[in-house]
């Protein structure tokens, strides 16, 4: 017989028994924590559940009558399938005081001790060595999150004094054809009871799987290292704003107009005239830093001529000093994903499973532009590689590389010279939030393990954790920007090496135009020099 009370719970009356009647049930599911006197009188109640796999989130409650007006309240559940039953005493309830607790009334609180019950957890290794590692520092930067959370995992399992079985998969876990890869397969298909490594939380993973510890803060972006101003700039333009180059310009061609104008009063004077030709050669060659064969000889020329030489000596000094600061200075005009798409810099990815499964599908036009451009371009293998070889590229090129920053800061603080250290840069690319710690959806430890992961933080053993393995900040520039010798490139010279290869072409139209005006203005002289047909005829009579 059973009825349902008023808080949904479908209750089952069982008629009482003496303890000599329990007695002669023989069974052997109860578990040896519970007292030997409590064991006989409960055992025609473990008889009914013999069947049942109760587990540690469910909520079981039977009440034994000891008297008419009193009733002892017990549970009964398995720490894990096809184990023994557990039968504890909760409290009693009498007519007079009601329900009288005498453990804790949270289920996952008073059953946090698994007394070494076996715990399967899922974990993610993608490099062989790292399961000789699990406990070290060896290679810090080779499966960061694993390390780290496998260190945690034993801290939770120790809260839960529990035993660990450990499944070892090569991807956190991927859907393919309907079924899902890795550890979020092994999650779904109850194979594993908690995934031992973080993994990102997706939607598509969250109906599969529950999320519920943030262990890791990791993120993934690009990381270069700001290149130099002359790689997207014209460096021989920015010394001066456009204020002081028109000024500048103006002020050449206000000398140059009162140079000429001045070479005209000498001429009517007596003096060789300038042309303005001569006038803006003069006025270039000062600019250059550099004389002319024609000179004003009279005192206003002269006046002009000096004014024009120190005010451009003060302009080349000031220029001088701009460009050699210049080229020692990196830029900052790569912030954003769409900078970085139009950059110079070349882009790489960290070969790891989740960078091949989340870069091809990325539905953000920006986003996908970078990857089909720039990461997997036509024509060619896609730029994954090695995180020792994206580092290293980074190091030596203008190269952005994509991976998990703390074993990138790791790798940069152990190969990276100081002064190459400044001016470190990080953009994110993947559009998700710190891995979480999973479990099985709803699954029986789910609970019990919120409450190990909640300790471990607040006890201080994730952070201990964290700065023993992970690297959070980059490395920090001791050296400083002016520390070391700056090489100049053909890049930073580039835009000056053109001004000889221009003046060379338009040199060269200027001669072949002067060559065709010679020739036309021979030929017109020539054509005025025939003589009269009447005078041609009569030289041919005699």
């Amino acid at each position: 017989m059973g009825y349902t009370n008023s808080n949904s719970m479908h209750v089952t009356q069982i008629p009482f028994r003496t303890s000599k009647e329990n007695s002669e049930f023989n069974f052997k599911g109860i578990s040896d924590g519970t007292p030997v006197d409590e064991t006989v009188e409960i055992c025609f109640y473990c008889e009914v559940f013999r069947e049942l796999n109760i587990l540690v989130d469910s909520q079981v409650l039977v009440g034994r009558r000891d008297a008419d007006s009193k009733y002892t309240i017990l549970e009964a559940y398995r720490r894990r399938k096809h184990e023994e039953l557990v039968v504890s005493e909760l409290g009693y309830w009498e007519r007079s005081a009601a329900v009288v607790w005498k453990a804790v009334r949270e289920v996952a609180v008073r059953r946090l001790d698994l007394k070494r019950t076996k715990v399967v957890a899922s974990i993610v290794v993608t490099n062989p060595e790292t399961l000789d590692h699990l406990n070290d520092l060896h290679n810090r930067h080779i499966d960061t999150v694993t390390k780290l959370n496998y260190l945690l995992l034993l801290h939770a399992t120790d809260v839960l004094n529990a035993s660990l079985e450990l499944i070892v998969a090569d991807e956190w876990g991927y859907e393919s054809n309907g079924s899902w890869s890795g550890m979020v397969g092994s999650l779904q298909r109850s194979e594993a009871d908690v995934g031992g490594t973080a993994l990102f939380v997706t939607a598509d993973r969250m109906r599969l799987i529950d999320y519920i510890a943030m262990t890791t803060p990791s993120v993934a972006a690009f990381v270069f290292r700001q290149p130099p101003l002359s790689l997207v700039s014209n460096l021989f333009t920015l010394p001066f704003s456009r204020a002081v180059w028109a000024s500048a310009a103006a002020l050449v061609a206000m000398c140059a107009a009162l140079l000429l104008a001045a070479t005209r009063w000498e001429w009517r004077r007596g003096d060789p005239q300038l042309t303005w030709g001569e006038v803006a050669m003069l006025a270039v060659g000062a600019v250059c830093q550099q004389g002319s064969p024609a000179e004003s000889r009279g005192v206003p020329g002269r006046i002009v001529t000096l004014s024009l030489l120190v005010t451009v000596m003060f302009l080349y000094t000031s220029y001088s000093a701009s460009i050699v600061v210049l080229l020692q200075s990196t830029t900052t005009s790569i912030r954003t994903l769409a900078d970085l798409l139009y950059s110079p810099l070349g882009l790489g990815v960290h070969d790891i499973v989740y960078n091949r499964h989340f870069f091809p599908a990325a539905d953000e036009p920006v986003r996908r532009a970078l990857y089909r451009q720039k990461v997997a371009p036509p024509g060619s293998e896609p730029h994954f590689m090695t995180l020792e070889e994206g580092v290293r590229r980074m190091r030596t090129e203008p190269f952005a590389f994509h991976s998990e920053l703390s074993p990138a800061w790791q790798l940069v603080q152990e190969t990276f010279r100081e002064e190459e250290k400044c001016g470190l840069q990080a953009i994110p690319f993947l559009q998700l939030i710190h891995p979480y710690i999973a479990v099985q959806k709803n699954g029986a430890y789910k609970e019990m393990f919120k409450i190990a992961y909640r300790r471990i933080w607040e006890c201080g053993l994730q952070h201990r954790q964290l700065s023993r393995l992970y690297t959070t900040r980059k490395p920090r520039c001791a050296a400083g920007r002016g520390s070391s010798f700056v090489s100049v490139g053909i890049a930073d010279c580039y835009p000056a090496l053109l001004v000889p290869v221009y003046g060379v072409a338009f040199a060269v139209v200027a001669l072949l135009l002067e060559i065709l005006f010679h020739r036309r203005a021979m030929n017109v002289v020539s054509g005025n020099m025939e003589m009269p047909s009447d005078v041609t005829d009569f030289t041919q009579d005699l």
